[in-house]
C-alpha cells in the first residue's frame, strides 16, 4: 500500500516507522504526553522525575507545539536532548502553516502558529523527520504513536493520518475492507452501515503495547490484561487550565506515573501505581 501524505502541505519523514534499537532494556525509558509549548512546565517535570541523562531516554508522543507559550523552546530543548518524539497532528499543522508563511501566504488560524516564522531550518528539519511510529524491541517491543493504531492492520500498512488523528475505531460490514475496523477522528464520522464506534484502545488486543497521546479528554486509560498486555495512553496535554502532562517510567516491569498538574495556586506533583506487567518495558 504507498502511503499518502498526512497534510497535503507536508512530506512524509525519510523514516515513517522508526526502529529505536538502540535504547537498550537497562535504558530507563520517560514517555511523555502532548507538551504543547508548556517549556516550563515540562523541565517541572522532569526535575521531579529526576531525568539524568544518558542513563534516562525521554520519548514524546507528538504535539510539542502550539496552545501553550513558549513552543519553539519546546522544540528547540527535544531537539537538542537527543529525545525521541514521534510527529503529532499540531506538528504537523505548523510545517504547513510555515510553508505558507514562506510562500507569503495567510496562515489560516494564524493566532496559533505566531512562532512559525522564527522556526530555523534546523527546525524545520527536525519537525519533517519525526517519523509517525517508534518501536522499543528492547523494551517490551512497545509501540509509540501519537494517536492510535487500527487493530488488525500491519504498522507498516496503517496511514499515517490514522496513526496522528484517529481516537475512535467502527467495525466494518464489508469483509473485504482489509481489516475488521475503521479509523474515525471523532464518532460523529461515523458510516451509517457499520457498528457503534468504541475509542480504539478499547478494541485492541495486542500483542505490541502501545503508548499514545491526543485525546485528553478521555483521561488517561489504561488497560491490563491477564496475559501481560498493557496499554497506556499518555495524553494528557498541558496547555488547557487543569489538563497535566504525564511521564510513564518502568521499573521492574511496573509501570508508575508522574502527573505534574498547572493550577493557580501552584504546580502538584501525584505518584500512581498503575500496575504489574507481563512484558519487560511496557506500562
Amino acid at each position: 500500500m504507498a502511503l499518502e501524505r498526512a497534510h497535503p502541505d507536508v512530506a512524509l519523514p525519510a523514516v515513517v516507522h522508526q526502529v529505536c534499537a538502540d535504547v537498550s532494556s537497562a535504558t530507563r525509558v520517560l514517555v511523555v504526553g502532548d507538551v504543547h509549548g508548556c517549556f516550563d512546565e515540562l523541565q517541572a517535570l522532569l526535575a521531579a522525575c529526576a531525568f539524568a541523562p544518558p542513563r534516562d531516554r525521554l520519548v514524546f508522543v507528538g504535539d510539542l507545539v502550539n496552545k501553550g507559550p513558549r513552543s519553539l523552546d519546546v522544540v528547540r530543548f527535544v531537539r537538542g536532548s537527543g529525545a525521541l518524539c514521534v510527529r503529532g497532528n499540531h506538528d504537523d499543522a505548523a510545517l504547513s502553516a510555515y510553508y505558507q508563511w514562506l510562500r507569503g501566504g495567510r496562515v489560516p488560524g494564524s493566532a496559533k502558529y505566531p512562532y512559525v516564522e522564527h522556526l530555523s531550518p534546523e527546525d524545520v528539519a527536525f519537525l519533517e523527520q519525526l517519523p509517525f511510529s517508534l518501536s522499543l524491541p528492547h523494551h517490551g517491543d512497545a509501540i509509540v504513536v501519537h494517536a492510535g493504531v487500527v487493530p488488525g492492520v500491519e504498522l507498516e500498512q496503517q496511514r499515517p493520518v490514522d496513526l496522528y488523528k484517529m481516537r475512535f475505531v467502527q467495525r466494518q460490514v464489508a469483509a473485504d475492507e482489509g481489516s475488521a475496523w475503521k479509523a474515525l477522528e471523532k464518532d460523529k464520522f461515523r458510516s451509517e452501515s457499520g457498528g457503534e464506534p468504541q475509542r480504539w484502545a478499547k478494541v485492541w488486543n495486542g500483542p505490541r503495547h502501545v503508548y499514545f497521546g491526543h485525546a485528553a479528554t478521555a483521561g488517561l486509560q489504561v488497560r491490563v490484561e491477564v496475559r501481560g498486555v498493557v496499554l497506556v495512553g499518555t495524553e494528557q496535554g498541558l496547555a488547557d487550565c487543569g489538563h497535566a502532562i504525564l511521564a510513564r517510567e518502568v521499573r521492574d516491569g511496573v509501570g508508575y506515573g508522574l502527573l505534574l498538574r498547572t493550577e493557580a495556586h501552584g504546580v502538584h506533583y501525584s505518584v500512581q501505581h498503575v500496575g504489574a506487567c507481563g512484558c519487560e518495558g511496557a506500562v
